[in-house]
């Protein structure tokens, strides 16, 4: 199959179909990349539960987003972008990240001003 004059891959029906919004389309392509993205998930989250969360809202993006899709290089890459950039979104919306710093270490010059240490009261 030609688009434009060059060669499509062959899942180039299946995104076609998906890009019509064709359920039939739409589940075949979720059968042929589930397990693959599924192990990508599995890459950046916690649990099993996570990744299986992150990889249905993935691929509610990659249908939304898949008429984007313009037939210039790996689909399977394209998904897996997507699937990282979720997984990314997620535990940035679940996961609270705080940033510890060690006062003691070694690399912190601790600065003393005497001003304030004689303006300093003891109860």
């Amino acid at each position: 199959m030609k688009k434009d004059g060059q060669l499509l891959e062959p899942n180039a029906m299946l995104i076609e179909g998906c890009s019509r919004g064709d359920r039939h389309s739409q589940s075949q392509l979720y059968a042929l990349l589930m397990q693959k993205m599924f192990v990508v998930c599995l890459r950046y989250s916690k649990t099993r539960e996570e990744a299986e969360e992150i990889l249905q809202e993935g691929f509610i993006k990659v249908f939304e987003f898949i008429h984007q899709y313009k037939f210039a290089g790996s689909f399977e890459g394209w998904v897996r972008r997507i699937m990282v950039h979720s997984s990314i979104g997620y535990y940035r919306k679940h996961h609270k990240m705080l940033q510890m710093v060690d006062m003691e270490s070694e690399g912190i010059e601790q600065s003393v001003n005497p001003v304030a240490v004689a303006n300093l009261d003891v109860k």
